[in-house]
């Protein structure tokens, strides 16, 4: 199967799924990916003072098993590289390279939703605990066009560690036209050092790259960070058909691998409001507030990535 997404950031994806067993409830699938981000910020304090281009490839096998094609649980291994080039014009650094990685992991994913968009009742959970090793960082300054010799200055780091991510989402109907919904997520490297191409990254409402935290209140990637527990609360109004009105709270605490006490966590906390429309595809269009930017922001999605 074949999937490819239009947009600010380009992304197609290929993949095959066999199954076997003698109730064919064991399968392998087999994916590769590739991804083009034109405009991926890097924040210091919500201070944007770099910019890459980012590309990122990736090639995936998991296998396992199914039951009654709601629960899945199985073990994997993928390769990634990940390009990235400085914008000239607003890059400190002005480098052009890649990092590379191996990331052996086991999978959990259970999914009882009615339905993939806008869902009315159901839990959707995805838990993955993994280990990422072999990496390697190759990088040159596009001035100099010299090789950058300590890639741990440029946040590329190259030690070997484990990692555990989870996104837990519940929809509860309240009634014909209210649904209150819960996301949970935590993400944790177990390494002394952040990197840049393994952090988690905080903001957006819509997730539309790898490894990327929601959060109602800042714009995508706006905090990069090692480790973060968040959790969101909406509750969505059915206006007329197709057309909805959503409200979010939420909270997030991060930066806390170091000694692992949440009480020396960073804390965020943001809100928002959004219209959405589902027609031929979903349009959101949002405002959103968070208490230590202490500004209010737009945000726009179409469409569904994936």
């Amino acid at each position: 199967m074949l999937t490819l997404n239009i947009g600010d950031n380009m992304k197609i994806r290929a993949e095959h799924l066999q199954l076997f067993g003698q109730r064919k409830n064991m399968s392998a699938n087999i994916e590769l990916q590739g991804e083009m981000i034109n405009n991926f910020p890097v924040y210091t304090g919500f201070v944007k003072n770099d910019i890459y281009r980012q590309a990122n490839s990736k090639a995936d096998i998991v296998i396992g098993s199914a039951y009654k094609r709601k629960l899945f649980i199985g073990l994997g291994t993928r390769w990634e590289m990940i390009h990235f080039t400085s914008d000239i014009s607003s890059s400190k650094n002005r480098i052009k390279g890649n990092t590379r990685f191996f990331d052996s992991y086991a999978v959990l994913k259970l999914n009882t939703l009615t339905n993939g968009i806008y869902p009315r009742q159901g839990t959707k959970i995805d838990i993955e605990g993994g280990y990422v090793y072999n990496q390697k960082a190759d990088f040159k300054e596009l001035v100099t066009h010299q090789p950058v010799n300590n890639t741990d200055s440029l946040g590329f780091v190259s030690s070997s560690f484990a990692r555990v991510k989870m996104n837990i989402e519940h929809y509860i109907p309240l009634n014909t036209r209210f649904t209150f919904l819960t996301q949970t997520q935590a993400d944790i490297n177990f390494n002394k050092q952040q990197n840049l191409a393994n952090d988690f990254y905080i903001g957006g409402l819509t997730t539309t790259f790898r490894n990327q935290v929601i959060f109602a209140g800042l714009r995508e990637a706006t905090v990069h960070t090692g480790s973060v527990g968040a959790l969101r609360i909406s509750l969505r109004y059915k206006i007329i058909s197709n057309l909805y009105v959503l409200g979010h709270v939420n909270a997030i605490a991060y930066n806390f691998t170091g000694n692992y006490r949440l009480h020396d966590a960073k804390l965020l906390t943001g809100y928002g409001l959004t219209l959405a429309v589902h027609y031929l595809g979903p349009l959101q269009i949002s405002a959103m507030y968070c208490d230590q930017y202490r500004k209010v922001i737009s945000y726009v999605n179409l469409g569904i990535p994936f």
